[in-house]
């Protein structure tokens, strides 16, 4: 018997209409079966398919793949509603963390921002109080070398600011110097004098520091001349300032 050659999609129409004509499968016997490998390749397209007429039972597992199918041509709603969930839920796997890139260049400075606002005032403060007293001497009259003068009290030991102030006579014939200062338990801390003319009065002030070493020592003044002239003295006052602790 000749075999037969490769089919075009006529010769399978032809054939399907002449089992149809002898009456189905009824008048069908005796006759073979047209297989796959009888159909000449890409001989049958799509409009020789009944619509609907193949499902996916049809086809042999994996012979569809990607390069079959074309881009864009499946949706959503081409897919199972549970092959779409698992589509999403599927996240990468997180990557490797990169090495720190390079420090960038220090930016520009900016400008100064506005002043604020000034603020208010504060309070007033105490006015500072001195550790000071004061004395008054009474006149004399012809004065005698290191007599004391005036003298007070200076407390606490420390050092202490001391302003004696007076009017100096001289009542005697020839101009001399009265040499003036401070005496604290012996020690004289030497300050600024009177210079007198014979006959005249002058008026003039001495200061010096007085350190004191013990509690309520005594700081007096005094004075002592070259002992060619007399001396009257009269307005006579002292003062002690304290300045630090000893």
């Amino acid at each position: 018997m000749k075999t037969l050659g490769k089919l075009s999609s006529s010769h399978v129409i032809a054939t399907l209409a002449l089992f149809v004509a002898l009456g189905g499968p009824a008048g069908a016997a005796g006759v073979r079966l047209i297989t796959g490998s009888e159909i000449e390749n890409r001989s049958i397209s799509g409009i020789d398919i009944k619509r609907e007429s193949l499902s996916g039972r049809h086809l042999r597992d994996g012979s569809v793949t990607g390069l079959d199918v074309r881009n864009g041509s499946l949706h959503a709603e081409d897919f199972a509603a549970a092959d779409l969930a698992k589509l999403a839920g599927v996240k990468g796997d997180t990557g490797a963390k990169g090495d720190p890139g390079a420090k960038g260049d220090p930016g520009a400075k900016g400008d100064p921002g506005p002043a604020g606002a000034a603020g208010t005032a504060g309070p007033a403060g105490a006015a500072a109080a001195l550790d000071s007293a004061s004395a008054t001497g009474t006149d004399i009259t012809n004065y005698q070398n290191l007599d004391p003068i005036v003298s007070l009290n200076a407390g606490a030991p420390g050092y202490y600011l001391a302003v004696a102030s007076g009017t100096v006579t001289n009542t005697g014939g020839s101009d001399d110097y009265l040499n003036c200062g401070f005496d604290v338990s012996g020690s004289l801390s030497g300050s600024a004098g009177f210079s007198t003319t014979a006959g005249n009065a002058t008026s003039g002030s001495s200061v010096t520091l007085a350190p004191t070493n013990n509690p309520n020592e005594t700081v007096t003044f005094v004075c002592m001349g070259s002992g060619v002239t007399t001396f009257d003295l009269s307005n006579l006052k002292m003062k002690l300032i304290k300045l630090a602790d000893q």
